[in-house]
């Protein structure tokens, strides 16, 4: 229903992944590769990725694709707060969206993101973000047409866009993994359409 759609706020989970995918290639880390061994310790926190047994050795793409949560921890770290403050705004979290609905929430984007955070937040679950069903509508259409933020309405004329994804390679590997997710990665279930998504547990 609207409310649903913009009204509620909720911990966006692993979509949050494609936002520090985003971060990482706007500051030149895009090619970076982690290993992931299903867990890691730092600073006397042990923290796990969904799959137990590990990854292994893996880049962005694939790691967006898989849902791997110890490449996001080791990336957002190496990124620190401001980055993945920067990238959420840019994609458009933590702010109306300007839909012709009325009782559209903003979200909440913590700020500021205290560094100890940055693992939680990469993952997407960490008390005090959260997202509407049609930010994440936006920041969709947004990869799938080219890269701009769309003002979206239900009556009317097409407005004014909002924000542009102007980075080439942002939106060729993100769109690629957001393919790869649904081919072969955590959505392989979803389709046998050739289509784009990202899982968001």
């Amino acid at each position: 229903g609207e409310s649903a759609m913009t009204g509620q706020a909720f911990p966006p989970g692993s979509i949050m992944k494609v936002v520090t995918g985003y971060a990482a290639i706007k500051n030149e880390m895009g090619e970076r590769y982690f290993v992931c061994d299903g867990a890691e310790m730092h600073r006397g926190v042990q923290r796990t990725c969904w799959l137990r047994a590990g990854h292994g050795r893996l880049g962005l793409r694939q790691a967006i694709s898989t849902s791997c949560d110890i490449y996001f921890y080791r990336a957002a770290r190496l990124l620190g707060p401001d980055k993945l403050l920067a990238a959420a705004r840019a994609l458009g979290l933590g702010a109306k969206t300007g839909v012709d609905l009325t009782g559209e929430s903003a979200g909440q984007i913590p700020d500021p993101l205290a560094e100890e955070k940055v693992s939680q937040f990469a993952v997407g679950r960490m008390v005090g973000l959260t997202v509407t069903g049609m930010q994440l509508l936006s920041l969709s259409a947004a990869l799938a047409n080219g890269g701009t933020l769309v003002v979206p309405y239900l009556a009317g004329e097409p407005r004014l866009a909002r924000g542009k994804i102007t980075s080439p390679a942002a939106l060729e590997t993100l769109g690629r993994s957001l393919r790869d997710a649904v081919q072969s990665g955590t959505g392989a279930a979803a389709s046998d359409l050739p289509i784009a998504g990202k899982t968001g547990t």
